[in-house]
Order: C-alpha cells, then structure tokens, then sequence
C-alpha cells in the first residue's frame, strides 16, 4: 500500500504503486477524478476539502463578519474526508468499512484521541 502524500510530487509514488500492482491512496483531493493515470491502483483519498473552507470565507465576507487569521478546517467541521472507493467499492469488506465509518464519526465528534493537540 502506497499513500502518496505530499500533493502532485505524490503522483510519482502514485504511478510506481500502480506499475507494481499494489494498492494506492490519493491525498488532498479525490485523485480518481484527478489523476486518472493511476485509477486503477486507488482504493481512495484523504481529501482537503478546500470548497468547505473557501463557502465559509465567502459567507464570513458577505456578512460583513470576515476577519484575518487562520481558520482550521478539520473531520469536526467536515474540512477532510475520504473519497469514494470507486473501483474498490465492492472489493472492501463491510466490516472494514464499518471501521473506518466509526473512526471518522469519532474524529469528527472528538471522541477519538490522536494525541494531537489543535
């Protein structure tokens, strides 16, 4: 399994994991759609979800209420998520899919400790 961070200077791992027959995930948008090069290898991708960020900038500004600084976008205010499976969708067990369900529900209640502080 190949995860290829690191956004476009990803796709070189992306393409090997494909050559190699292995398993690959996509990172910062859905890559399937993206980067169909390697479709067939892409069980998935951690999403950025940027469009999330740039509404609440848009709403912030037309109610007069934008201001400087950072905004974190986070599984709490839906700022990541996965992707589709795509291809892979029959191919992975319900239980697995169960699993990764219940630890996205849990990171986005606050549930589930990453030992990361904000």
């Amino acid at each position: 399994m190949i995860f290829g961070a690191g956004g476009q200077t990803g796709n070189g791992a992306l393409l090997a994991a494909k050559q190699a027959n292995k398993y690959c995930v996509g990172v910062d948008v859905d890559q399937y759609v993206s980067y169909p090069d390697v479709d067939s290898c892409l069980i998935t991708s951690a999403e950025k979800h940027l469009d999330v960020a740039v509404k609440q900038a848009i709403t912030n500004l037309t109610k007069s209420a934008f201001t400087g600084g950072i905004l974190s976008f986070d599984a709490k205010n839906d700022g990541i998520g996965l992707a589709p499976y795509h291809d892979y969708e029959s191919k992975i067990p319900a239980d697995v899919k169960a699993k990764i369900t219940d630890i996205q529900t849990k990171l986005k209640d606050g549930s589930l400790k990453t030992g990361v502080s904000a």
